[in-house]
């Protein structure tokens, strides 16, 4: 048995010791010193305190399977729980009337319920939308039991100072494993301009620095645990793991 198929035995035993409906996907290296672990089910818990709960209890899970195996691992959820059907709930209630379309989404949770939301969108001037939007957000959330704690909105085309945090979170999740290279190329595809010389760069290591990325030695860049930890399960159109799929294809073809 290779170090890979030990690794997924590990994984697979750790997910039967907690009991969880939730099950190891897939596993492949993707540098010489991490691993992506896809993890697929369904959490029967209907409020975005529990599926935060979770999540974390499965990355930890997930860790603790990999403590031999000396590689950094990253863990990917595809799940059906409060969190999809949050996020799936806030892109229907915002897009209502046709007014507002949603290029992306972003929900995260943690395990009290306080949640993040980051949404890029257009077709509406920011001033006219923009307190609807939050109202709406809050509303779904309140529903499931959760609660808002930090919410950023972008608007396609409003980037005079460059993209935001949220957008760039966004820009690597639909990329990585990616490169400084690609999460620009991403940006800029979305219509959005980046400001010139290494603007970018330092973005990324603020955002390594306060832990929101993982950046490796050869200069790979992921989301990082603490936030695979929250992010959104499947999810329907337009968003972050529909686009990642496509631009794995666009490279493959």
């Amino acid at each position: 048995m290779d170090g890979s198929e030990q690794l997924a035995s590990n994984i697979k035993f750790a997910l039967f010791k907690i009991h969880t409906k939730v099950a190891l996907e897939s596993l492949y290296l993707v540098a010489n010193d991490a691993v992506l672990v896809k993890l697929r089910g369904r959490l029967n818990g209907r409020s975005l305190k529990y599926a935060g709960r979770k999540r974390i209890e499965l990355s930890k899970a997930v860790e603790l399977a990999s403590q031999e195996s000396e590689t950094e691992v990253v863990v990917q959820f595809e799940l059906d729980d409060a969190i999809y059907r949050a996020t799936e709930a806030i892109r229907s209630a915002v897009e209502l009337g046709g007014a507002v379309d949603v290029v992306s989404i972003d929900v995260s949770v943690l395990s009290s319920g306080s949640s993040r939301v980051y949404m890029l969108v257009s077709g509406v001037e920011k001033a006219s939308v923009s307190k609807k939007i939050s109202k709406d957000v809050e509303a779904v959330l309140s529903t499931l039991g959760g609660h808002l704690v930090d919410f950023q909105i972008v608007y396609d085309g409003d980037m005079a100072e460059g993209p935001s945090q949220g957008v760039i979170l966004l820009a690597v999740r639909v990329t990585q494993p990616c490169t400084l290279s690609e999460i620009g190329k991403y940006i800029e595809s979305r219509r959005i301009s980046l400001p010139r010389g290494k603007w970018l760069r330092h973005r990324i290591d603020r955002l390594r620095q306060s832990g929101d990325v993982s950046v490796l030695k050869d200069g790979t860049i992921f989301l990082s645990a603490q936030n695979m930890d929250h992010m959104q399960g499947r999810v329907g159109k337009k968003t972050p793991d529909v686009e990642r799929a496509l631009h794995i294809a666009k490279q493959i073809w």
